[in-house]
């Protein structure tokens, strides 16, 4: 179920969803930094969410889990902490600004009913 009814808010909403996924997918890789042969993975969702938001239906962004290219380490773990704490603070920046940007669009749509 779509919560938002407009391209803006529906992207909103997307982007959202997909951000909240990399901050989980952000701390399992942190949580097995040290799981011999564990392999660390990305989001990617920014270039599906592009097109789907230029083609005026953001509702067909897709979200992807893929493993990291990164090198593996001896023991075949190919987690770099420095890496997913910068993904961490990096993907936390970003919800938060998406969370303000639905916070404006949802003051906009109140004050034009006249709340």
């Amino acid at each position: 179920m779509t919560l938002f009814t407009d391209r803006v808010e529906s992207g909103i909403e997307r982007a959202l969803t997909a951000v909240s996924l990399r901050q989980r997918v952000t701390a399992d890789n942190l949580a097995n930094a040290m799981t011999p042969g564990y392999t660390a993975q990305r989001v990617d969702f920014e270039s599906s969410l592009s097109a789907a938001l230029q083609s005026g239906r953001p509702q067909d962004a897709t979200t992807a889990v893929v493993d990291s290219t990164e090198a593996r380490k001896a023991d075949g773990n190919n987690v770099d902490v420095e890496v997913e704490v910068t993904e961490q603070q990096r993907t936390g920046l970003q919800y938060s600004a998406l969370v303000e940007a639905a916070n404006m669009k949802l003051g906009l749509l109140k004050t034009a009913i006249g709340s």
